[in-house]
């Protein structure tokens, strides 16, 4: 019993443990964006997306500046708004365009701190890179579209056999006639 108790001890210890480094992973896993848009904490794994060094993000650019021009509308007339307004937003779809010209699309999750008088501090945010979730986007519409072609297609078809079949009724009930 005494070495149950010692085992149940350790094991409370381990999973308090193991939730404590979750929580600091999570804490330290965003990027942190200050309320002028300049980048204060930059998560190494976004720099490939960007094609940039962190200390090239942090201070230096804004973060509207690294997004494609339909993007940025979107977030400054959108993004921006609603997480002024309701202080976070979820899963939003964005383009980042990269130093070198090409194109990311990726999806942003942010969270707004603020000070007690409610302003803006900084915006905690998640950047995943979707460009295997886009590709697979772009399959279903395709095939979607040929679908929708080709069920015209077959109604076209149909359409052009139904006549075909009410011409032939007809000449069978017209020899029928003379018989």
């Amino acid at each position: 019993l005494r070495v149950a108790s010692v085992i149940g001890r350790e094991f409370r210890l381990d999973v308090l443990q193991r939730r404590q480094q979750a929580a600091a992973l999570l804490e330290l896993d965003h990027d942190t964006v200050a309320a002028d848009g300049h980048a204060r904490h930059v998560v190494g794994r976004d720099t490939p997306l960007v094609g940039v060094d962190r200390e090239q993000l942090i201070g230096g650019k804004r973060l509207s500046v690294l997004l494609t021009i339909g993007a940025r509308i979107f977030y400054e007339t959108h993004f921006a708004l609603m997480l002024r307004m309701h202080g976070d937003v979820r899963e939003i779809a964005l383009d980042l365009q990269r130093m070198d010209g090409t194109v990311v699309p990726v999806l942003v999750t942010a969270v707004q701190k603020r000070d007690p008088a409610g302003n803006p501090l900084v915006n905690r945010m998640t950047v995943f890179n979707a460009t295997e979730r886009r590709r697979y986007e772009h399959e279903l519409l395709n095939a979607r579209r040929r679908a929708e072609e080709a069920a015209a297609e077959l109604a076209r078809v149909n359409s052009e056999l139904s006549k075909s079949n009410a011409a032939l009724l007809k000449a069978n009930e017209d020899l029928g006639q003379f018989a």
